[in-house]
């Protein structure tokens, strides 16, 4: 699983030994509505040890019929984009250009990737890791509740290296070509998926993603990145 892409470093450091969860949302460029929504509701009055980044991944590059590239103008807003995200970037310091990831929905699981790299890179005090979307909502002190009852005590006394979230159990991959998560059986043989959990919202240990980023170049990818990291690579990872 191979792809050519720059993280960038932020502007100030992220964590400190006192944090808790790292968020990683991942966004569309022109969706800035969604990530203002987050910061005034759900991340408003974050618990101590909170600490969410917002990943874009780069315009959509095509070429057109002379073979010169263009913009995908689907991705242009009428405002000069790049312009107003640096504005943004510079006021909030909270969102992170995934640099040489065209925003494509077959490259989210590179994505994924990068973002889980930041993490283990500029926020490696953390002890667990979230990933969501910019258009869901996290209860944050509930989940804080249950990080202090239960999932603490997972990593203690079981598996320092866990995911948690919603299962999905014995699942089979799409074999029809017309299908959005069409899987070619060259790319995957096997029957059935191993148990993984939904990409809406799930969370692990930051163990758990230094494992599975570590387990990546064995595995071939697919492009459905809650199938891959939390099921495929996590189980090459053990």
């Amino acid at each position: 699983m191979e792809h050519t892409y720059s993280l960038q470093e932020p502007l100030n450091p992220p964590c400190n030994n006192d944090t808790k969860v790292f968020i990683l949302v991942l966004s569309r460029r022109e969706s800035y509505i969604n990530r203002e929504a987050i910061r005034l509701t759900w991340l408003k009055d974050a618990p101590n040890g909170t600490v969410l980044r917002f990943f874009l991944a780069d315009q959509n590059i095509k070429k057109n019929h002379r073979g010169d590239f263009q913009v995908d103008p689907d991705k242009v807003s009428p405002f000069k984009l790049s312009k107003f995200m640096h504005e943004e970037h510079k006021h909030y310091d909270d969102t992170v250009f995934l640099k040489g990831i065209p925003d494509t929905y077959a490259n989210l699981h590179y994505m994924v990737h990068a973002a889980f790299q930041w993490q283990q890179t500029f926020c490696p005090q953390a002890k667990y890791v979230m990933k969501t979307d910019d258009d869901t909502v996290v209860h944050l002190e509930r989940l804080f509740f249950w990080i202090k009852i239960k999932f603490d005590l997972e990593l203690d006394e079981r598996n320092p290296a866990s995911c948690f979230g919603n299962a999905l159990i014995n699942t089979s991959p799409i074999r029809e070509k017309s299908h959005k998560w069409y899987v070619p059986e060259e790319v995957y043989p096997h029957k059935k998926y191993p148990n993984y959990v939904n990409g809406c919202t799930y969370m692990c240990s930051a163990v758990a993603i230094k494992r599975i980023l570590e387990a990546c170049p064995r595995v071939k990818a697919i492009n459905m990145e809650d199938v891959l990291y939390t099921g495929i690579v996590a189980q090459e990872a053990n």
